[in-house]
This record gives structure tokens, sequence and C-alpha cells, in this order.
């Protein structure tokens, strides 16, 4: 695959026979957007050439996946890290040690998340992480996530004067849980 034309055709087969793409975990369906677009750096045209030979071939098991630092659930997929194929912290370039405690991090906080019953998110991984951490699962207040929408206040970390943060929550996902949108 040397030409744009043949990149692109590449990647309208492998949506072809990924359902239109819908079978395709996130960091696959980024790659072959690329791939359509033009965007497709050198070093993607080599992983765009193994999936399109995987999916031309019959070999394409979209469960397989390659762990990002060993960390199960977690991959990455351009610009982000993903748990479970939903993107949850932007990824940044930095040197390996750092990467490996950056993804041990996410991972844990991905892990931490799913154990409260909160949904893993980008909001709940990175944006409101503060309010999660220490929490614990029979904290009265975390039954309020359940509700839908409601402001949620506690008492401002190292607040003076008695300040008090907010988050809105709307939304529950697919099996009830709240799904924290904003904070105000």
């Amino acid at each position: 695959m040397s030409t744009t034309i043949e990149i692109r055709k590449a990647a309208a087969l492998i949506i072809e026979k990924t359902c239109n793409g819908n079978a395709l975990p996130f960091a696959e369906h980024l790659l072959v957007m690329k791939a359509i677009d033009g965007d497709l750096a050198d070093d993607d045209r080599t992983e765009l050439e193994a999936l399109y030979k995987r999916v031309s071939d019959g070999t394409y098991d979209p469960a397989e996946k390659a762990w990002f630092w060993g960390i199960s659930g977690l991959t990455k997929a351009g610009q982000y890290l993903c748990w479970k194929d939903h993107p949850v912290a932007f990824w940044e370039k930095v040197s390996p040690a750092e990467e490996k405690a950056m993804a041990q991090r996410i991972g844990d906080r991905c892990a931490r998340l799913e154990a409260l019953g909160v949904l893993v998110t980008i909001a709940s991984v990175e944006w409101f992480w503060s309010w999660f951490d220490g929490i614990v699962a029979t904290n009265p207040y975390l039954s309020l996530l359940a509700m839908t929408p409601f402001i949620w206040e506690r008492k401002a970390p190292n607040g003076q004067n008695g300040q008090v943060e907010a988050m809105f929550v709307t939304g529950l996902d697919e099996i009830g849980r709240a799904s924290c949108r904003e904070r105000g």
C-alpha cells in the first residue's frame, strides 16, 4: 500500500467488513478514519497494512488487543488512553518511565471507578477525579450518583470560609449508573 488511493481502498474494505467500522475498537477505528482522511503517518501505515491483511483474510478478531503497558482494559488510540474502548484520558508523549506511571495511574482510577459503580469517562477519570479519590462504596452520598439530574455538593478540599464545590450530574448509562457531565 503505497498510494493514497490504495490506502483509502484498504480503509474502505476494512469499514465494509467490520459492520461500517462498528466492530472496530476505538484505536483501530481512529486508524481507519485517519487513512480515509489522508492523515496517516508512516508509523500508522504498517498498522493499517496489518489490520487490512487480518480483515481481508478473515483472521481479524476485534477482541485481540495489545494492552497499554500490560494493564488489562487500557489501550492507546491516537491522543487518547481508552478503558475498554472508551476514551478516558488524553495521552501525552513523555518518557517511558512517566508513560508507565501515567498508564498505571489511569488504569487504577478506571478500575476504582468501576468498583464504585461510577461510569468511567474522561470526566470521571480526569476532570472530577478529586470527587472520587478516597470515597468508599459505603459513602451515603455515592448513591446520589444514581439520581438524575441533580447537583452533588461537597465542601471544597482545603476550602476556606465554608466554600462548596458542586458537580451537575445528568443521564444514566445502560445499567442505571449516573453519568457525570459537567461541573458547575
